[in-house]
């Protein structure tokens, strides 16, 4: 069982993860972009560039990240639980 965090930005959320790389000594395994989804769906230009979903590993664990226009600030931080089976 592993307990993961999820983090919400408003941008700058590659930033984020190259300064816990460059600092921390984390590693960011996984960085997609809105742009890069096949369909765009609903995600407005601007935001093509910005960060879909991110993942790095530090420490043993596990933080993910994107970047989300209305997140807050202390609001926007998730844990997720993995599990190995349904038992």
């Amino acid at each position: 069982m592993n307990l993961d965090i999820y983090i919400n930005f408003r941008g700058n959320c590659e930033e984020a993860f190259r300064f816990y790389e460059q600092h921390l000594g984390a590693r960011v395994s996984s960085m997609q972009r809105h742009n890069e989804l096949p369909f765009p769906g609903n995600t407005p230009p601007e935001w093509g560039p910005k960060v879909l979903h991110a993942r790095l590993e530090l420490g043993g664990m596990v933080v993910m990240g994107a970047d989300v226009p209305n997140a807050e600030p202390m609001r926007s931080a998730y844990l997720s639980l993995r599990v190995d089976s349904d038992a």
